[in-house]
């Protein structure tokens, strides 16, 4: 069975928790007897350009790269859809512009993923003047034969907000892979500290960087030698480090690659993932399969993800925050016990069992 994967979130996602998503299926499903199906030979994909799976190229970044290459592998994606020379297409993004070159196969199923649905649920959370990235996402819902979501969180969402039926929506989690376990032996990466807590991927809006910032600046106060290491996000703006006042020289950002990721998780006195809302949160996994203690907001698809394997706080609640976070600075036995679990945890979310997921629900379809 061919099942075709367009090219849309590889042609404009550098890196990121649906790129990779789509790399490990695209890697996992020849185990499962299906054939992934890529008709385009350009990314500018970190994860995709260093998967054994793609035959491509990923050619250099300059101006304007990431706009020549979806102009050119939209052509080859949209030729293939054209053609009709696959037999399930699952689509990586919401870009309906190729639903017309579908629907001209109606033998063809079509299976599309949602991924969150913030702009519905947090209307607030998308910045003025960028617009809202998910345009096409209930037309490409209404359009699919099957709806994959991440997490039951996204799946009520759904069926909440919008009038999808709820047996067309299928829940596979997402999973957590060895490439991102730390090994002992492994340099250690340059220029990072060795007490800090660790805060994952973007920190504008909802993702609440703002909201807990004068907290954490309260507890590195008290703790001289605690640093906050930030991976990814871009640059720290004085607005983001204002807050933590004497301690600001202690708050650092950096762009790490998965080594230097799982590095820091394994290190980290704790991981902090204080996001109002989020679809599922694959960096309380790639936490947990390192052992890293997790101190998670009480609120959307974290209990669901981090189960009993983590601690949780009240977002509104700022000193719920300090407290489990101090709490797991002070109580070695607690760190050791959350490592433990999250370890435990993570063997229940394993790429294996997404793309056996998705490999039954693409055999129910055919």
């Amino acid at each position: 069975m061919r099942v075709l994967f367009d090219d849309e979130i590889f042609s404009t996602q550098f890196e990121g928790g649906v790129s990779r998503y789509f790399t490990q299926l695209i890697e996992g499903l020849p185990a499962a007897g299906l054939n992934p199906l890529l008709p385009f030979r350009l990314t500018c994909n970190r994860h995709l350009a260093e998967s054994p799976a793609f035959a491509g190229w990923r050619p250099p970044r300059f101006s304007g790269s990431r706009s020549l290459l979806r102009w050119i592998n939209r052509r080859s994606s949209l030729a293939t859809l054209d053609r009709g020379s696959y037999d399930i297409w699952h689509a990586t993004w919401y870009d309906g512009r190729a639903l017309p070159h579908a629907r001209a196969w109606t033998d063809k199923p079509i299976v599309t993923t949602v991924y969150d649905m913030t702009p519905e649920v947090m209307p607030e959370a998308i910045a003025a003047g960028v617009g809202n990235p998910h345009t096409g996402k209930l037309a490409m819902v209404e359009a699919a034969d099957r709806v994959v979501a991440i997490s039951a969180v996204t799946k009520a969402d759904l069926v909440r907000l919008t009038t999808t039926a709820a047996d067309r929506i299928r829940v596979i989690h997402l999973g957590v892979g060895d490439g991102m376990l730390w090994r002992p032996g492994a340099p250690r990466p340059a220029g990072l500290p060795d007490r800090f807590l660790l805060f994952v991927g973007k920190r504008g809006g909802y993702k609440n960087f703002a909201g807990v910032a004068p907290a954490l600046a309260a507890l590195m106060t008290g703790q001289p030698d605690l640093h906050l290491v930030c991976i990814g996000g871009g640059p720290l703006s004085p607005a983001e480090v204002a807050p933590f006042g004497p301690a600001a020289d202690r708050v650092l950002q950096l762009r790490a690659d998965d080594g230097t990721l799982a590095w820091c998780y394994a290190h980290a006195a704790a991981f902090l993932f204080p996001s109002l809302y989020e679809g599922f949160g694959l960096p309380i996994l790639e936490a947990f399969i390192n052992r890293c203690p997790a101190v998670l907001a009480r609120r959307s698809c974290f209990p669901e993800i981090g189960g009993e394997a983590a601690l949780y706080f009240d977002p509104d609640r700022a000193d719920e925050l300090v407290d489990q976070l101090g709490r797991l600075i002070r109580d070695e036995a607690t760190r050791r016990r959350l490592g433990e679990a999250g370890a435990l945890r993570a063997r229940d979310f394993t790429w294996t069992k997404t793309c056996e997921a998705h490999a039954a629900l693409y055999r129910e379809l055919a």
